[in-house]
């Protein structure tokens, strides 16, 4: 399946791999991401305080470009999809796909702070949107859901959706906008 990566979790790793002259090894380096709160006021430590574990991994040799995790956000790549491993979800990444590639499914994060919080318990998801991982504390939530093109997802703030927008000529990104209508039409 072909996957577009509009946002991801807050929280970022790395394993990058060196043979025994020190040179980097990219077929054996990995980016990770997964949801996390802010700890502390400097904003550089991350509380992975999970109500669904997951974890997402590049494989670094299949995105010669991404010299940095954030090179991964507003790309397209190939997965075989959601997997559940060690008690929680595993979504691989192995490669990046072509720019024109039909989409399969948008992974996107949904921040309380910005979108509203999630009533897990209640019907706040269409068909075929899956959760890859969820964080939450004191309050605050952070989401990474895997939509299909024409999934829905409910928060206190409204109905989400997929939406398109131009940012300069002919540069298109996807992100997560208010929809109208009714979450119960699409379900």
């Amino acid at each position: 399946m072909i996957v577009h990566c509009i946002e991801l979790g807050s929280h970022w790793w790395t394993r990058i791999t060196s043979d025994n002259d020190g040179n980097f090894v990219p077929v054996r380096s990995a980016f990770f991401n997964s949801t996390a709160l802010p700890r502390g006021a400097s904003g550089t430590h991350w509380l992975r305080c999970w109500t669904i574990p997951g974890i997402v991994r590049f494989n670094v040799a299949g995105f010669p470009r991404a010299t940095m995790p954030t090179h991964l956000q507003n790309i397209s790549a190939f997965s075989e999809g959601l997997d559940t491993q060690r008690g929680g979800n595993r979504l691989l990444f192995r490669c990046a796909a072509r720019r024109d590639a039909p989409i399969d499914a948008y992974l996107v994060v949904v921040r309380s702070m910005m979108c509203g919080r999630i009533a897990f318990g209640s019907k706040w998801k269409s068909e075929g949107v899956r959760v890859v991982c969820a964080s939450a504390n004191k309050g605050d939530q952070e989401t990474l859901v895997l939509m299909p093109p024409n999934g829905v997802i409910q928060t206190d703030e409204g109905k989400w959706r997929i939406g398109w927008q131009n940012e300069r000529k002919s540069q298109r990104r996807a992100r997560l906008v208010l929809s109208s209508g009714h979450l119960s039409s699409v379900m």
